[in-house]
């Protein structure tokens, strides 16, 4: 049985390995810029650890930000900056004023998702630097809903790296914090690098708004990126990402694909067998 000092261990000789393996023959930690929402906030900070001892850059995260509210930095930075890699990661947002005026969902509203990730996607291969783009997964108010469209964006970006091949790649992350069988889930069985595990072998891994990651709801704006407790599904999320951009940096190419296959599009999320709400259960 793993103990947690056992799992703290093992993610520091993950870490260490996957530093001096990246390391080799460079002179100069490769950059690596990071765009995203409030998942990427949640995230960013074990993203960070997973590569900052071999990459450099500047997580430009925001809680309900969409791609548009970051074009003319990525812009800028594409020429000036010239990443290795970048990570663009939206789940969705349409709550700020460059999106706002498109409906949530609308086919307005997913054309421009499409055409502001391509834009952006195009100036940084422009300038030599690979993309990643990240998938999300279902919200639990997306199961209730019926919402048949949750993954269209998936799809959208799916479609956007296999447009590029060798300079872009979707990585279903959002297949981390899901059952096996592609499920809405509110717990998983703890991975034997996890920091901590639950008595009962599993983690959980939504928020209690059943969209983000972090166990406790937060209190302050600081707490969307430090959560109060250990997150299992930000970890989890942070590393999946953190992965493919490594084996990027290692090897330097990747895969249009990365991740377990894609859920189908236009199908209504469910939740995974057996699973019930951790939060609502009723008080002894």
């Amino acid at each position: 049985m793993h103990t947690r000092r056992d799992r703290s261990l093992a993610v520091v000789m993950v870490v260490v390995i996957s530093a001096i393996i990246l390391g080799a023959g460079r002179t100069d930690p490769p950059i690596v810029n990071v765009y995203g929402d409030s998942l990427m906030v949640q995230s960013a900070g074990y993203f960070d650890a997973f590569t900052r001892i071999v990459a450099q850059g500047s997580d430009s995260v925001s809680s309900g930000s969409a791609p548009c509210d970051w074009l003319e930095e990525m812009k800028a930075d594409a020429p000036t900056v010239r990443p290795s890699a970048v990570v663009l990661e939206f789940s969705g947002n349409a709550f700020t004023v460059c999106i706002a005026g498109a409906g949530y969902e609308t086919p307005a509203y997913f054309d421009q998702y499409e055409n502001d990730v391509t834009t952006a996607v195009n100036e940084y291969v422009k300038f030599g630097a690979h993309v990643f783009l990240v998938g999300n997964a279902p919200a639990v108010s997306q199961v209730h809903s019926g919402d048949t469209h949750w993954n269209r964006l998936n799809w959208i970006y799916k479609s956007i790296a296999a447009d590029h091949p060798g300079s872009v790649t979707f990585v279903n992350a959002g297949a981390s914090v899901m059952s096996s069988d592609g499920k809405f889930t509110w717990t998983l069985p703890c991975a034997p690098i996890e920091p901590h595990c639950g008595a009962d072998g599993t983690n959980t891994v939504r928020a209690p708004d059943g969209q983000h990651f972090c166990p406790k709801t937060p209190a302050f704006p600081v707490e969307w990126k430090t959560c109060r407790v250990y997150s299992s599904g930000s970890f989890r999320y942070g590393l999946a990402v953190a992965e493919s951009v490594n084996r990027f940096l290692t090897t330097g190419s990747a895969p249009s694909y990365e991740g377990p296959p894609l859920e189908p599009n236009n199908i209504a999320p469910t939740i995974a067998s057996g699973q019930t709400d951790p939060y609502s259960a009723p008080s002894p």
